[in-house]
């Protein structure tokens, strides 16, 4: 599958980006806490499946690996996520027809637990749809090794594709404070460029589109 930004970069247009930004400023937290949510693991699942499938249909093969992948109380999240969100939104459903399965449930979780709303409208679709998928990878990698590591689960959560997002996210980190230290040096500048000789052509290209071509100089793929 192709990396998230080629496929949002079509659909990445200010009336798409505003459709979606008045839909997560619109959030109602609130209609979480519902009595009739759904009770056993199986029902959430269900339910989660079908509010997703008016975005856009999930593979057959998905449901039973969602099942065997998240427990109970981290699909909950993906479960709020869903409901806070309201109804249908067309600018949201043309994001969702380019994601996968995984990035639909772990955009959903991103958005329970990601509630700030600063700075988001200066971000592209690609920016804001990504933290979100990342903020639902760590929300659910989190909840379920808090009760590995307590005993009360019996395996390590290994959810697909979330390595790509984990990865990109420590290039980020290390080149962003590689660029903190940046004074004008030579030994700080020397730095920086032995990081970006050493990275591999696909991260060179993350970091351009990521940074721009004028921060990597002529490390910069585009």
């Amino acid at each position: 599958m192709k990396d998230l930004e080629t496929r949002l970069n079509e659909i990445d247009t200010n009336d798409i980006k505003q459709g979606i930004i008045s839909q997560l400023a619109n959030r109602r937290y609130e209609k979480a806490a519902n009595i009739n949510n759904p009770y056993y693991k199986y029902q959430l699942i269900e339910s989660i499946i079908e509010k997703i499938n008016v975005y856009d249909e999930t593979e057959e093969k998905f449901i039973s690996n969602f099942h065997s992948k998240v427990n109970k109380d981290e699909a909950k999240r993906v479960y709020y996520g869903l409901v806070c969100m309201g109804g249908y939104n067309p600018e949201l459903g043309m994001v969702m027809e380019r994601l996968s399965d995984w990035e639909k449930i772990c955009f959903f979780a991103g958005v329970w637990t990601n509630r700030k709303m600063r700075g988001i409208h200066s971000k592209s679709v690609k920016e804001i749809i990504g933290d979100y998928i990342k903020d639902g990878y760590d929300l659910l990698h989190k909840k379920h090794m808090i009760k590995f590591n307590q005993g009360k689960y019996k395996r390590e959560l290994k959810l697909p594709e979330s390595q790509d997002y984990k990865k990109n996210k420590r290039l980020e980190d290390r080149f962003n404070s590689l660029l903190a230290k940046e004074d004008g040096s030579y030994e700080n500048s020397e730095r920086t460029s032995i990081f970006l000789h050493g990275c591999s052509q696909n991260e060179l290209r993350y970091l351009t589109k990521k940074f721009g071509e004028e921060v990597l100089g002529g490390y910069a793929i585009k």
